[in-house]
């Protein structure tokens, strides 16, 4: 039986990354130039913001997100490998934003510890229930 603190914490991330794999969808879109924003001027600076965005670094908002989605399907399931599979898309992650320091990549010297708050209430939840998760596919 899974624990409610991994229910909560797969609905909240589904329904986060959910949007979030729409938001790189659409930015992909816009990247490759299938999509424009037109209409009032909020959108027009949406549309500009995310043009600048690469083809590359779209494709990999859409490959990390729906990753990301994978691994919460798995912990739902109460899989180890999603787990793993977490840990592998955070540490890519941190790996491109820090280390390999793309220019699309937001960076902020006031914020650099923002990128650790998930992956710290992840294990938060995660640990607790680590024998109840099977390592099987």
């Amino acid at each position: 039986m899974r624990p409610k603190s991994i229910s909560i914490f797969c609905i909240i991330l589904f329904i986060f990354f959910g949007f979030a794999l729409f938001g790189s969808i659409m930015s992909l879109m816009v990247a490759i130039g299938v999509y424009q924003f037109e209409g009032n001027e909020g959108q027009e600076m949406v549309s500009t913001a995310v043009a600048a965005l690469t083809v590359p670094a779209a494709i990999y908002g859409v490959l990390a997100n729906v990753l990301t989605l994978v691994s919460l399907y798995a912990l739902w399931k109460m899989k180890r490998w999603g787990v793993y599979l977490f840990g592998a898309i955070v540490g890519i992650g941190l790996i491109v934003s820090f280390v390999i320091a793309p220019p699309w990549a937001i960076k902020s010297e006031e914020l650099w510890w923002l990128p650790f708050i998930l992956p710290a209430i992840y294990i938060f939840v995660v640990i607790p229930s680590w024998k109840q998760l099977n390592g099987g596919f």
